[in-house]
């Protein structure tokens, strides 16, 4: 009898929350349903590959000329009218990090995107930091 193979899967990339994105989702989910929802569709960008516009059933797509994508969430199954989830991939090959919950109708304003590049420096601050190097010298 043939053994049957599945085909290959892609690598899945490890999801994370920064603090600050946490914090934006108790405002808009502060329901433990609807942040739960959350993190199964968040989950999804584990296995999105460079440069999709969809991951499964959900839409992805960059914001502008910057280094930020946004998964967008148009049915929040009643607990939210929908929202986007703002995430980057600071090193290619590493991990998927998010750093924002916003609201679908909200404006993405030049501000907006200067925070997120803030969230997205601390985060690049304290990747190099590990318990063998608890100050990330060099």
């Amino acid at each position: 009898m043939e053994e049957m193979q599945p085909d290959e899967l892609p690598l899945r990339q490890d999801v994370r929350f920064c603090l600050s994105a946490f914090r934006d989702a108790h405002v808009i989910l502060p329901r433990r349903a609807g942040r739960a929802q959350l993190w199964r569709q968040a989950l999804k960008l584990q296995w999105r590959e460079a440069g999709d516009n969809q991951v499964f059933d959900t839409a992805v797509r960059r914001l502008g000329e910057t280094s930020f994508w946004e998964l967008v969430v148009e049915e929040g199954y009643g607990i939210a009218s929908g929202y986007r989830v703002i995430f980057t991939q600071p090193e290619p090959g590493g991990g998927i990090w998010i750093l924002s919950v916003m609201m679908l109708d909200e404006p993405l304003t030049d501000f907006l995107i200067e925070i997120l590049q803030m969230r997205l420096n601390v985060i690049l601050e304290r990747m190099h930091i590990s318990h063998d190097n608890p100050f990330g010298l060099p």
